[in-house]
């Protein structure tokens, strides 16, 4: 039975656990501060490096000034949307002036095409067909529907079922962030203003506590870590072979042919790619079962069986000496594995002229 005196003993345990949670998280968060660059990164880029340009927006971001010049341009003019995750902005060995893909399309198009479309990219690290269709509902909702819409399909990033909370309301943050009457720069101070006043908790702790901004960096380092530790335990690499889930699978292919259903309304022209992978004309392994990607390749291109589709496979575009190298995702390891999603400057290139080829090609076929 407790007594009185045993009643501080019941609050110093719990009070004990905070302090010591507190002590660690300071530790570790000035840690990873002193070390990101040696931790392993949780964006999908690995050792490429990320481009930026004023016509390639990246949702689920704050960087809202992308999205409300996109707003501005798509409610007036045709438009030109380019879909695509890390591959399209992420540049393996970089050089000094070089962009994406993504970059390179849209700064060309709106030179050559000024006076009938505007373009625009948008792209996430590991984008799903899910995520797309979210991506493109979020645009059409208060916009006109893409005159020409371009969709990479990926079979790695099929394996994701669940749509990004912050794509998932891409609707709000795109619609919202611009208003009639209002300049790009106005709209975006004052969705930021709202979106900080219903966030106010959380800045205040912020403000108080340094040590909580850096929760994000902490949690994304520790999953980052547990990511490598599972790696080494089950022996995977790059070159590993990534299993079908088919329930995730599945739901991603309908992703796409509801985008293919619902713009041949407007008869509106969508381009569909199967994007480069490193081996994929030759027998080197590539990280997926051979009759898998040859599958997903027919499924993908049986989507596109319809009027106003264009399909194209890009899978052997970039040769192998095009692509890079990236750090073990593996404990321990100081080894470099091969990075079967992204290129160098030339490849990007070669996907850029390509693109812009098929774009050019089907407006003056369709259109």
């Amino acid at each position: 039975m407790k007594t009185r005196k045993d009643a501080p003993s019941f609050f110093l345990y719990p009070l004990g656990s905070i302090l010591a949670s507190t002590i660690f998280l300071i530790a570790y968060s000035n840690h990873i501060s002193s070390s990101s660059s040696k931790a392993p990164e949780g964006n999908g880029l690995l050792n490429a490096t990320p481009t930026k340009s004023d016509y390639m927006c990246t949702p689920g971001t704050k960087d809202y000034t992308c999205e409300a010049n996109a707003l501005n341009h798509l409610k007036k003019n045709n438009s030109i949307i380019l879909l695509g995750n890390s591959q399209m902005y992420a540049v393996n060995q970089i050089k000094n002036g070089e962009i994406g893909y993504g970059a390179l399309a849209t700064n060309n198009l709106n030179k050559r095409l000024a006076e009938s479309f505007v373009s625009y990219s948008f792209a996430i690290p590991n984008a799903s067909l899910s995520e797309f269709k979210a991506i493109v509902d979020g645009i059409k909702s208060c916009t006109k529907p893409a005159r020409i819409l371009i969709i990479p399909a990926f079979l790695d990033d099929t394996r994701e079922s669940e749509i990004r909370n912050s794509i998932s309301m891409y609707e709000e943050t795109f619609c919202k962030v611009g208003e009639e009457g209002s300049t790009p720069q106005q709209s975006k101070q004052r969705f930021i203003s709202d979106h900080e006043n219903s966030e106010f908790i959380t800045i205040w702790l912020k403000s108080k506590l340094p040590f909580i901004k850096q929760l994000q960096t902490l949690n994304t380092h520790t999953r980052g870590y547990l990511y490598m530790l599972r790696n080494t335990i089950f022996n995977i690499s790059a070159s590993s072979i990534r299993p079908i889930t088919r329930a995730s699978y599945q739901k991603n292919i309908e992703s796409l042919k509801t985008i293919l259903r619902q713009r041949l309304i407007n008869k509106d022209i969508t381009i569909v790619y199967i994007p480069p992978l490193l081996h994929a004309s030759n027998s080197k392994p590539i990280p997926y079962k051979r009759e898998d990607y040859a599958e997903f390749k027919k499924t993908i291109e049986a989507a596109c069986k319809r009027p106003h589709c264009y399909f194209y496979n890009l899978e052997s575009l970039v040769p192998d000496e095009l692509w890079g190298t990236k750090n073990s995702t593996s404990l321990g390891s100081t080894s470099q594995e091969l990075d079967f999603m992204h290129f160098t400057y030339s490849g990007h290139k070669l996907l850029s002229d390509k693109l812009t080829s098929a774009i050019l090609n089907a407006i003056n076929y369709s259109l």
